[in-house]
């Protein structure tokens, strides 16, 4: 089975570029998996492969991968982890203003790596939410 969504980027808070999110099953002699790919811009932006040697519980079929990819993807153009809470450091005022200018640019970053990646896998869940209704 092979699953396709369409997803929307999110640049400077506005949506604009089109993404789509490829994920389908694959088996070998040992195990099986999903893999999933995420293209955009004509070309290939995340690509991603969960093996599962047992049984595997998720809420939809390619939950776990999509995640992944999400993430992979969000890593890739940020280069901020998007789960990972803000670093001691930028959580308190400096004393300096570049110190501080340097802090609220890293925070502001932070907070598009993370409001991106909860769009997206709101996005992913929802289609998935609305092909299981």
């Amino acid at each position: 089975m092979n699953k396709v969504i369409e997803l929307a980027k999110l640049t400077d808070g506005k949506m604009t570029d089109t993404l789509y999110l490829n994920a389908w099953y694959y088996e070998t002699r040992h195990s099986w998996g999903h893999k999933a790919r995420i293209f955009g811009n004509g070309g290939l932006l995340a690509d991603v492969k969960v093996v599962y040697y047992n049984r595997t519980w998720e809420v939809y079929r390619f939950q776990s991968v999509a995640h992944q990819a999400l993430f992979n993807y969000v890593l890739s153009v940020t280069g901020i982890n998007p789960i990972k809470d803000i670093c001691k450091r930028d959580s308190k005022p400096m004393k300096s203003a570049a110190a501080e200018a340097r802090r609220l640019e890293r925070v502001a970053k932070h907070e598009f790596a993370v409001n991106l990646y909860k769009k997206l896998k709101a996005e992913v869940d929802g289609a998935y939410a609305e092909k299981a209704a």
